[in-house]
């Protein structure tokens, strides 16, 4: 009989769990409401509570608690969903502060991380909902909860008891400042024994019994999740799991005393800039961050420029035509967009997420995209900015380590793109360690070629060759050793971008947002040039539709050959089995009639009257969105048009995330985009099987993975940066031929 134990907390705390599960479990204030517990072989949860004074409500379920340590204590397995938060409660309160029995790394699942191997909604509603396992959302249940998790306010009894205590007479409540909650109000009059006996939280009988139930239908739903999904990943797929949850635990050294300098330098900065700005501007603007005064202050300045928004990217266009703007307001600009630096708030973050021993963690999300690529939480280093100072990163982090504004303007320039610069310095080895870090090159380039079997190309990576100046050089009609670096840049930008189908118009856009002015008439050249230099990348597209529709309509666990796949469905989901053995999955996979991209939207959506040029184009821009994701009978439905008046097209669609709309809902799929899941997985895959040796190998302790790094901790003295380049370019036995390669460094602090 399985000895699967599912679990689910509920807990209160004063710290915010926006800033993870780690810190939020670490901090004094967090307590346990209650535990639900579903045994194996059981259907109906059972709970343990502590006891609530202030209501004499004594203890409750002890006994499920004793049977629960001997389970642990026989290695049964115990799940969650999100288990990162039952783990880190378990760990942090359950056993350092209430004495329970550790759980061993190797017994904890999670029915969360399972949902998103199958591609379905991480959240308990949204994954039972998709799978039919529950209707609606517990409304009533999930507002208590959020009613009871966090202190109450400070109310005027409350007011009055410090008042009396503090300023003798009760009636002089309103000259206390009021906190943002009680238990801010204890600890700021803790001397007073009237203060230190308030309860801080929220409770009542009626309140307790609707949460105690909640935890325990919700426990009921995670385990139907883990059950309707096989319970368990296969078996490499759960040590990556491990790996990754050993990761989160282990997390990241942080500079507190350089995060402390940066938040000090930029408080100085907003403090000038605001004071400048309402100089600046004779008062209509008193800060930087006034969005609606600052547009009418730089609107109504001298000049031919228009300021629609904020917007970084808005404030980025505007600044490069200096001469559209008044002098004051080309200054008021660069306040804000020096101001607007999003790296400011990961250093907030940083001093928020740290636990007390200086770490970081919970830092990534497993299985984040459903290729099964890692996504960022809490610090998200996957989107630090890569600044503009260039400088040694050691001496940069010095720099601001000064906490000296003005050192740093006169060295650097503008302070605050110092600061920027220097955020990926904050992450430091801890003492006798050093970081090794090493990326792979190009992976999903070599990767597709791969997979398609294109012998030439994987032939020049083999040679140590350049793919860009060899893509530019079929591009530009010249030889290797030709190629200038301009041109290389398009090679390179071809490369990247038209692997997956991309048309050209899209790709004049794409490199526009490089910086590259590229016309239509270029565009079209290079996509031609790239789909006949590369014709097994151009005839994979349709041959991997071809067979997903083939094995959708088969409807079989019989697979359909394709190369190094194997496309098969069963249990209502569409499976591309990778060569690792992993599968890529679609939920609910049909072949559906869709809008084509080839109708003439702007003939079947005309203006209307008294609709600008500007407004039009928007409006076809969203109809062309909602074309692309809907089907025929939905896209109809929305926009009130006869199916008669469209082209269509025959499409795969299947049940998804929007990414527009972020609602569970069917979608569709192509060539193109299906080898780019491929790709993008495969790429996944022999990374993850390198952190696994990495992991195993026990010199390296791997801490993180950015994009295509994998990020490491090594004592001093110890291992280098060949072994690990070499160690985590050693080929998966299914990967036979792929040209793997990985440049990397060692120092004290993380860079790029």
């Amino acid at each position: 009989m399985d000895n699967r134990v599912t679990i689910d907390f509920e807990t209160r705390s004063a710290y915010d769990i926006k800033f993870g599960a780690y810190r939020y479990a670490q901090d004094p204030s967090t307590e346990i409401m209650c535990l639900a517990i579903l045994f194996p072989g059981e259907t109906e949860a059972v709970l343990w509570h502590p006891a609530y004074p202030s209501l004499g409500r004594e203890a409750q379920g002890w006994e499920h608690m004793e049977r629960l340590f001997d389970l642990i204590k026989d290695g049964a397995t115990i799940e969650a969903h999100n288990v990162g938060f039952e783990r880190a409660v378990w760990q942090f309160v359950g056993v350092a502060r209430l004495g329970w029995p550790a759980v061993h790394p190797d017994q904890w699942r999670c029915s969360s991380a399972l949902a998103a191997t199958f591609s379905l909604p991480r959240s308990l509603d949204g994954a039972s909902q998709a799978l039919g396992l529950v209707q609606e959302k517990d409304k009533l249940g999930h507002k208590t909860m959020m009613k009871l998790c966090k202190p109450r306010a400070a109310l005027k009894a409350d007011l009055e008891i410090v008042a009396e205590n503090v300023l003798g007479d009760k009636r002089r409540w309103k000259e206390i400042v009021k906190p943002k909650n009680v238990f801010v109000l204890k600890e700021l009059y803790d001397h007073v024994p009237a203060v230190r006996e308030l309860n801080p939280w929220k409770e009542t009988d009626e309140d307790l019994d609707i949460l105690f139930d909640y935890c325990k239908q919700d426990t009921v739903v995670e385990h139907g999740i883990s059950k309707r999904l096989g319970h368990e990943l296969p078996e490499t797929e759960l040590a990556v799991w491990k790996l990754d949850q050993k990761m989160n635990a282990t997390g990241i050294q942080i500079d507190m005393d350089m995060v402390a300098a940066a938040l000090k330098i930029a408080d100085e900065c907003k403090e000038l800039a605001d004071a400048r700005i309402e100089e600046l501007t004779d008062g209509a603007v008193t800060s930087v961050g006034q969005r609606a005064a600052f547009m009418d202050y730089v609107n109504g300045e001298p000049g031919d420029g228009f300021l629609p928004n904020t917007q970084k990217a808005t404030i980025e266009e505007a600044l490069k035509h200096p001469k559209m703007w008044s002098s004051n307001a080309l200054e008021a600009l660069q306040l804000r967009r020096s101001q607007a630096k999003t790296s400011i708030k990961k250093y907030v973050s940083m001093y928020n997420v740290v636990g007390p021993d200086g770490r970081a963690r919970g830092l990534l999300a497993y299985h984040g995209a459903d290729t099964g690529r890692w996504a960022g939480r809490l610090l998200q280093p996957q989107n630090f900015p890569r600044g503009s100072v260039k400088e040694d990163i050691d001496v940069l982090c010095d720099a601001v380590l000064t906490g000296d504004r003005e050192y740093l303007d006169l060295m650097y320039g503008d302070p605050m793109e110092v600061l920027s610069s220097a955020l990926r310095g904050a992450m430091v080895s801890k003492p006798g360690h050093d970081l090794i870090c090493a990326d792979y090159s190009s992976i999903e380039a070599r990767g597709i070629f791969w997979l398609v079997g294109d012998e030439n190309a994987l032939e020049t990576f083999r040679q140590g060759r350049d793919i860009y100046k060899a893509t530019a050089a079929s591009i530009y009609g010249c030889t290797y050793e030709e190629v200038t670096g301009d041109q290389r840049q398009m090679g390179k930008q071809a490369v990247l971008g038209l692997g997956y189908q991309m048309g050209y118009a899209k790709f004049a856009e794409t490199c526009q947002g490089y910086g590259m002015d590229v016309s239509e008439e270029v565009a079209k050249q290079v996509v031609e040039t790239y789909r006949s230099t590369y014709g097994k990348i151009k005839s994979f597209w349709r041959e991997i539709e071809d067979a997903a529709k083939e094995a959708v309509s088969r409807n079989s666990d019989a697979p359909v050959l394709l190369g190094k796949l194997k496309l098969y469905t069963k249990d209502e989901f569409l499976h591309i089995e990778l060569p690792s053995g992993r599968c890529l999955r679609y939920y609910q996979p049909r072949v559906s009639q869709v809008p084509s991209r080839f109708n003439d939207w702007s003939e079947l959506f005309p203006r209307k009257q008294g609709e600008s040029v500007e407004d039009h184009q928007g409006r076809i821009g969203a109809v062309i969105t909602q074309a692309s994701s809907l089907t025929l009978r939905d896209f109809c439905g929305r926009f009130n048009i006869s199916p008669s008046l469209l082209k269509v097209d025959s499409k795969l669609t299947f049940m998804g995330l929007n990414s527009m709309t972020r609602k569970y809902t069917r979608q569709n799929t192509y060539g193109g985009k299906l080898t780019e899941n491929v790709v993008q997985a495969l790429s996944r895959d022999v990374m993850a099987e390198a952190m696994l040796k990495v992991d195993a190998g026990g010199t390296y302790i791997p801490l993180l993975t950015v994009h295509d790094e994998i990020v490491a901790e090594v004592p001093e003295g110890q291992g280098s940066v060949k072994e690990f380049e070499d160690l985590i370019s050693i080929l998966p036995e299914w990967a036979d031929g792929f040209p793997l390669a990985a440049e990397g460094w060692r120092g004290k602090r993380y860079r790029k």
